[in-house]
């Protein structure tokens, strides 16, 4: 167990502190708890400490006497954001060397990352920068709350991040990385320690990839769609695209003989995760018929809650997706229970169609209760904007 003490200090940030410590010993799958006091620790638990100002000497004696501590100075700049401008985390940013090239911001000068000091019956190690404030960072969307240009998603560009050249690696995979690497090698020294800790992923595996689908249309052919192919197969023939009219006519043909739809096509995705025994998440819509915008289909179409059945039959995921033009949460929130109605499952995870999503939508998500948000996309390129390489919950303090 991990005993995780908050200097008293913090106390108006300890809600941003306790999310960030949450997130990442939840992602270790290591089990933990927010102490008052050293003596609500066991013998055998490892302590960390999060503190405005490093113990004294004696002090870190007394602390780390038959125990693992492990010591973090906040910096709270990085707690609050907004606080720093981008020219001064531009100032600040330092780089690590792990098995490729981490950035984080901190004012102080290092040259390792964590510091330890070891001999039999003590071990103290002392992080030489805020690695909650960092992680924080990137969970809270820190420089959409800088005043600067922002598109009309409420967006930085990706070119405006201050952590541009960096983005693609997962930042945030790669300080957990550490911190585990860490976490390791401090029980393996220390005996009098031990910690339970949970496979990342169910069979121990090395490493997961993770399959999702957008479902933003299951219906290609329609009247309108028709009189356009028609019109554009005309455009191919004039300027010799023999083969993506050959292609089209093919869709075209197939549809008006057999009904075909190219975009209904659940059975082979099935198929195909079957084929290689793999797991996905479908995205679904849920608007109603009278609010029909960006989706033009509807959720109570028998034909596609026969597909939904055998999607949750074969063990993949249905979360809710959610328009471009969002309106208010209370809509998605509306979207969000037709579609645990229909399926008679909790949804867990929720996706804006276009990943347009800035600060504002994502907090909308939060309301919605679900485990994940799985919005955090760059804008003009491939990459991690948010510096993490799985779906995630932002965390954003409460308006004052």
């Amino acid at each position: 167990m991990i005993g995780i003490l908050i200097d008293h200090k913090l106390v108006r940030f300890q809600q941003s502190i306790e999310f960030t410590f949450s997130f990442v010993f939840d992602t270790l799958g290591v089990p933990y708890n927010f102490i008052s006091s050293l003596s609500e620790l066991q013998s055998q638990d490892i302590l960390f400490i999060y503190s405005l100002l490093e113990p004294a000497k004696q002090e870190m004696s007394e602390l780390a006497s038959n125990r693992i501590v492990f010591f973090v100075q906040a910096e709270t700049d990085l707690l609050s954001p907004g606080n720093l401008s981008k020219k001064e985390i531009e100032e600040l940013i330092k780089e690590i060397k792990l098995h490729t090239i981490i950035p984080v911001i901190t004012e102080n000068s290092f040259e390792h990352p964590l510091i330890t000091y070891k001999t039999d019956g003590y071990f103290w190690g002392k992080f030489n920068f805020d690695i909650i404030g960092n992680i924080l960072f990137h969970l809270s969307r820190y420089e959409e709350s800088i005043p600067q240009a922002k598109d009309v998603f409420g967006r930085v560009s990706d070119a405006s991040l201050s952590l541009f050249s960096y983005t693609k690696v997962p930042i945030v995979n790669n300080l957990l990385w550490m911190l585990d690497s860490f976490l390791k090698d401090a029980v393996s020294s220390f005996p009098k320690s031990f910690l339970i800790k949970k496979e990342f992923w169910p069979g121990g595996e090395g490493f997961a990839y993770s399959i999702s689908h957008n479902v933003d249309s299951l219906r290609k052919w329609t009247g309108c769609e028709l009189l356009k192919s028609l019109i554009a197969n005309f455009y191919l023939l004039i300027i010799l695209k023999w083969g993506n009219l050959i292609k089209q006519l093919k869709e075209t043909s197939m549809y008006l003989l057999t009904n075909y739809e190219v975009y209904w096509n659940f059975s082979e995705i099935l198929s195909f995760l079957d084929e290689f025994g793999v797991k996905a998440t479908f995205f679904i819509a849920a608007e109603e018929e009278e609010n029909l915008r960006e989706f033009k289909y509807l959720l109570d179409d028998p034909e596609l809650a026969e597909e939904l059945g055998n999607i949750i039959e074969k063990q993949n995921e249905i979360a809710l997706l959610t328009g471009i033009d969002h309106g208010d949460d209370k809509g998605d929130a509306f979207s969000k229970n037709r579609l645990e109605r229909a399926i008679n499952k909790k949804i867990k995870g929720v996706r804006n169609s276009k990943w347009k999503t800035g600060k504002t939508v994502c907090k909308d998500n939060n309301e919605l209760e679900v485990l994940y948000s799985s919005n955090s996309s760059m804008i003009e390129q491939s990459g991690f904007r948010d510096g993490v390489a799985f779906p995630f919950r932002y965390h954003f303090l409460d308006e004052v």
